[in-house]
């Protein structure tokens, strides 16, 4: 068209073109790291062994956020699991397979765990070849081993059929939180941003989620209906107490609070509830009660001091005397579970009893609950031990 030097818009197009793609290739990976975009290059899990325990770190991994993939029969595995031979690693075709970040072998038999992981040491190494046996196995050929102070995958299947354990994904939550991590509450992998990682005793605060062993209380299924925080100083126990017949009389018909504070609180004068650990369980039966129920007031303060020395007072025309608050230990009352069950279900009232009684003797979950601020978590807590 005559243009003077035309020639030149090429070269600088070129250039221009050449420049910002060396510029992004050598940039773009540090700028995804910072921006938290990066994507690992390897993150699947192998899950081999038995299928029954395999599908349900699988689900609960899932849940998380973590990629895994099940080897397992036809049927059993779904979408998300292999059929071919996990003991011949390179003749399986799924793409899914070539992001195998590491491989843990669920078989009760510690046999078949050892010819797992040889298969699939040179596929993810040696290092990434991971297996879950009994206590009592020994060291063994291939792979390493992983919580020995843990029951191992026969155990868990038995005693999870049995209804006393379960295999659960929880939120971690703040650094207070895992103090509630424990003996009952054993937490297996980690999980962050869809990264599994092995958690070998103590609870790390740096994950968001956790696979976890969780020990099921008898009796505590469906039993906690609500709960209230009572943040402020020199709370009475006629007050908490008061304040959970409100909430209460929600969910039984025809709960007359004045008459069963009166009740509750006369009974205490000579059955005092206080059971030690901050923990007091104040309790009646109502006949408008479908079936045991709890309620929760966290009261971080601590119940006001009540010597034995209180005068007596009035509450609908009934006399109360004074009672103490405290447990046999001498802690103040910082949490009062309130519990109704319906007239002649009296081993439904005592199984309930006992339950909340289990849950006052792990002091890392009331360590927890203490620190919490919403009524919500509150009872999630509470319900991860159901």
């Amino acid at each position: 068209m005559g243009y003077a030097d035309a020639a030149i818009l090429e070269t600088l197009t070129y250039s221009v073109i050449g420049t910002t793609v060396v510029l992004q290739g050598l940039s773009s990976p540090f700028v995804a790291r910072r921006l938290g975009l990066e994507r690992r290059s390897r993150a699947t899990w192998l899950l081999i062994g038995d299928p029954w325990i395999a599908m349900r770190l699988h689900r609960t991994l899932r849940q998380c956020g973590a990629p895994t993939l099940v080897f397992a029969t036809a049927g059993v595995a779904g979408e998300d699991g292999v059929t071919e031979d996990p003991l011949e690693p390179e003749s399986i075709t799924d793409p899914r397979v070539a992001d195998a970040e590491a491989v843990l072998a669920v078989s009760g038999d510690p046999e078949m765990n050892d010819r797992i992981c040889s298969a699939w040491s040179d596929v993810v190494g040696s290092a990434a070849c991971y297996r879950w046996d009994s206590p009592d196995v020994g060291p063994r050929v291939a792979g390493r081993a992983l919580w020995p102070d843990a029951p191992g995958p026969a155990e868990v299947r038995a005693r999870t059929e049995a209804g006393t354990l379960a295999i659960d994904a929880v939120e971690v939550g703040t650094s207070h939180d895992t103090t509630r991590f424990g003996p009952a509450l054993r937490p297996l992998l980690g999980v962050d941003e869809g990264h599994i990682s092995i958690i070998a005793d103590e609870a790390p605060a740096d994950v968001q989620s956790m696979l976890v062993l969780r020990q099921r209380i008898q009796g505590l299924g469906g039993l906690m209906r609500d709960a209230l925080i009572l943040d402020k100083q020199n709370v009475s126990f006629e007050e908490v107490l008061e304040a959970l017949l409100d909430v209460a009389a929600r969910s039984v018909p025809d709960l007359e609070v004045k008459t069963s504070l009166a009740e509750i609180l006369e009974r205490e004068h000579s059955m005092p509830t206080a059971i030690g650990a901050g923990v007091c369980i104040p309790h009646f039966y109502h006949g408008s009660a479908a079936q045991s129920m709890a309620f929760l007031a966290l009261v971080p303060s601590g119940l006001a001091a009540q010597g034995h020395e209180v005068q007596g007072h009035q509450v609908q025309g009934h006399e109360v005397q004074g009672h103490e608050v405290q447990g046999h230990d001498g802690e103040p009352v910082r949490l009062v579970f309130l519990v109704i069950s319906p007239a002649d279900h009296a081993t439904a009232h005592l199984t309930s009893l006992s339950a909340i009684a289990q849950l006052a003797r792990d002091r890392g979950l009331l360590n927890t609950l203490l620190h919490q601020r919403t009524r919500g978590r509150l009872l999630t807590l509470l319900r991860e031990r159901e």
